[in-house]
């Protein structure tokens, strides 16, 4: 992996600080709670584990009745608890890698609102509460995951959320039991909390973002959509390639995935990563390299200056002809590759790039 996305609030977006150079907050039981990761994937946490909660209570009340659900809900509280637990202590991820929450929280939340309705709807004990106080609480966990985001979209979306979780809660209490249209009204708070994740969600189609490590958010309004890495083919270099590859397999290999993808996403080309991702997974031997070359499967090698000294590398330095890039590059062109340099950073970006031809 590399660095980090855009950002939310714990890259310095929102609510302005840093918790740690990735954006992944501080390690600890708390940490999906935290401004930093809450905004990717803990909306709807809190609901799920009420709903996780009143499932159990169903299912000791009436074992026999709930005997099916209780199976799927272990299932889907075998698959968040280690994985949350995971992501509490791990000392490095990606914000992206938190879609692995998604399916156990969706299914709990499904699976607690069903359990919660019975309860609330048959019982009359405490635990005919939870449903309201698991709409209030996670209304108000996202109040205050909109708080980190005010200076994207303002406060009067938090306030709005506060007050309809307020007002759904209190027609849940006031008509509880006695309502004709109370299973409606449940249906109407669980909507209520899906309008703030449904908006995240959208966030990468509406303003754009970083493929390379992508994440949701209002931040995403001011990201230059190329993040670290930038997603820009470099046409000048394209066109040579294009017209000078006389057939082979490969237009050309790079060390990583960076440098790659554009080429294969955006010009649909086969571009060999010779590195892996991040430039230093061993797919290849030089003997096998050697062999691709004799094949005729590949000729041009994208490598950059501070690439190292690898046995790949040296060897395609060794023996293959330096390519100016006046041969490929306009005033244009020149303009456009400083730029997208600059923009990639990391992995396979901010620095000078050489191409190569070797013919055996």
């Amino acid at each position: 992996g590399g660095p980090g996305g855009n950002g939310g609030p714990g890259a310095g977006q929102g609510s302005g600080q840093s918790m740690n150079m990735f954006g992944t907050g501080d390690a600890g039981p708390l940490r999906l709670f935290q401004s930093a990761l809450s905004g990717q994937i803990s909306w709807m946490l809190p609901f799920a584990l009420f709903g996780l909660l009143g499932m159990i209570i169903s299912w000791l009340r009436s074992r026999r009745e709930n005997a099916g659900e209780m199976k799927e809900t272990i299932f889907w509280a075998a698959w968040l608890v280690p994985v949350a637990g995971f992501f509490s202590i791990a000392g490095f991820f990606h914000h992206y890698y938190l879609i692995m929450l998604a399916p156990p929280i969706a299914a709990l939340s499904g699976i607690g609102w069903y359990a919660m309705y019975a309860l609330y709807k048959n019982h009359k004990d405490w635990a005919s509460y939870l449903l309201p106080a698991a709409v209030l609480t996670t209304a108000a966990f996202q109040v205050y995951i909109l708080n980190a985001y005010t200076s994207q979209i303002g406060s009067a979306w938090m306030y709005v959320m506060g007050l309809l979780g307020l007002g759904v809660t209190i027609a849940l209490l006031m008509l509880k039991r006695s309502h004709p249209f109370g299973k409606q009204l449940t249906i109407i708070s669980l909507c209520v909390l899906l309008l703030t994740p449904v908006y995240w969600s959208a966030t990468p189609i509406l303003y754009g973002g970083n493929s390379v490590l992508p994440e949701s958010g209002p931040q995403l309004q001011s990201s230059n959509g190329g993040g670290m890495f930038s997603s820009d083919v470099d046409t000048g270099l394209l066109t040579y390639l294009r017209k000078n590859n006389t057939g082979k397999e490969y237009l050309f290999a790079t060390l990583t995935t960076v440098t790659a993808a554009p080429y294969i996403i955006n010009a649909d080309e086969n571009v060999m990563a010779l590195g892996g991702f991040n430039g230093t997974d061993p797919i290849l031997s030089v003997s096998e390299l050697k062999n691709l070359v004799k094949e005729g499967k590949i000729k041009y090698f994208l490598i950059s200056d501070n690439s190292g000294n690898s046995e790949l590398v040296s060897w395609i330095k060794e023996n293959g002809t330096e390519i100016s890039s006046d041969e490929y590059n306009s005033t244009t062109n020149n303009t456009d590759r400083s730029a997208q340099q600059g923009a990639r950073g990391g992995l396979g970006g901010g620095q000078q790039q050489t191409l190569y031809k070797v013919e055996l």
